[in-house]
């Protein structure tokens, strides 16, 4: 979703072809396709449930942090460094050739960008990236997010009775639509910037506290007898819950509208986790299936490579072809981009294969 947002998101005025029914059909489909933004959302959501799932089932143990941080380090932060390292060596052997090629490419990057980098504090907005730079690294400020949720969860899951759990959630669920709504009102940015209210893990964490609330209801037992048998109450619910998202996307889209800022993460964030309780609670049924389709399962198992390097591998693909044959039209864009999901993937496939599988089975060396 991502990727497709990112790739494939078009002006809904171009040509005129904004107004009559084929108009209306036109911008709801590019609507649609500029949410992918949400792709985001539902990985917290999934890292909640994935993670404090895991924090629940082991929070007596007596090696709980040090399996913890441990196993996240092999996942999580080599490929990570390895791609800092990448973007020195890069610029150093081609950053002329790159910057002459892109508009606005020359800007010197921000001071202490790597020290920033390497300590997840991105998405504070304490870089001033130059373009390159900034494409390079931009997909990072949701891994940031992540390691500053994982910074905090052991502690709450280790510490907190379950109920006092469950009060802590809602009460992060409650809080989170305010925030963000200050947030946005008291350090504004300019329209070409992320807004904070987007980029700050306490702005994000109703995503991670809905996804722990579904790791919870997995686990219990009337919750697992009850889902069998209410099928009807729980498409009733999904069906609203898809409504609200459809009214989003048609009358709020930009992820900074202060709907969406307020009411709408939260409201997506629902809406992907009951879709994550019918995939895995509902296992014959249409969601389900579509979840254990092959080739998504293939996208999903080298999705955090193919999430860091895509707008990467799409400028690169660009700047060649504009120093071969000039500024690419709207059709050879769309060619680039579509090249550039199949580069991506081989790429992020190999680096499954070759580099991160290895590091990650090291990681579950550790036991808890």
């Amino acid at each position: 979703m991502v990727v497709i947002g990112h790739y494939f998101t078009f002006d809904v005025y171009a040509g005129g072809l904004a107004f009559g029914r084929m108009g209306t059909v036109y911008v709801a489909i590019a609507r649609t396709i500029g949410m992918g933004w949400t792709g985001v959302d539902l990985f917290f959501v999934l890292s909640g449930f994935l993670i404090g799932g895991i924090l629940l089932d082991v929070r007596s143990s007596a090696c709980y942090y040090r399996t913890f941080y441990l196993r996240r380090f092999f996942r999580i932060i080599p490929i990570y460094y390895a791609w800092i390292v990448a973007y020195i060596v890069v610029m150093a052997a081609a950053g002329n050739f790159l910057r002459a090629h892109v508009p606005g490419g020359a800007e010197p990057d921000g001071r202490h960008q790597y020290l920033v980098l390497m300590l997840f504090l991105q998405n504070f907005g304490l870089l001033g990236h130059s373009v390159i730079a900034g494409t390079w690294f931009v997909p990072t400020w949701s891994v940031a997010v992540e390691e500053q949720f994982y910074l905090i969860v052991p502690s709450v899951i280790r510490t907190l009775p379950r109920r006092a759990l469950w009060g802590f959630l809602f009460l992060v669920i409650g809080a989170a639509p305010l925030l963000r709504l200050w947030i946005q009102h008291r350090f504004p940015v300019p329209d070409n910037q992320l807004d904070f209210a987007y980029l700050l893990m306490p702005c994000r964490a109703d995503a991670f506290a809905i996804g722990i609330l579904a790791a919870l209801l997995w686990r219990s037992d009337r919750f697992r007898l009850w889902l069998p048998t209410h099928a009807r109450t729980l498409y009733g619910i999904f069906a609203i819950s898809l409504a609200g998202v459809a009214a989003l996307v048609h009358w709020f889209p930009a992820y900074n509208a202060k709907i969406m800022i307020s009411l709408g993460y939260t409201w997506i964030a629902g809406f992907y986790a009951l879709i994550l309780i019918l995939a895995i609670g509902r296992n014959s049924e249409p969601i389900a299936r579509i979840a254990r389709i092959g080739w998504l399962r293939e996208l999903g198992r080298v999705s955090y490579c193919f999430y860091l390097i895509h707008l990467t591998v799409r400028l690169l693909e660009q700047i060649l072809v504009r120093a071969a044959w000039g500024e690419p039209g709207r059709w050879a864009s769309i060619a680039i981009s579509v090249a550039a999901v199949a580069v991506s993937y081989g790429l992020a496939r190999a680096s499954w294969r070759y580099f991160e599988y290895p590091l990650l089975r090291r990681g579950h060396a550790y036991h808890y």
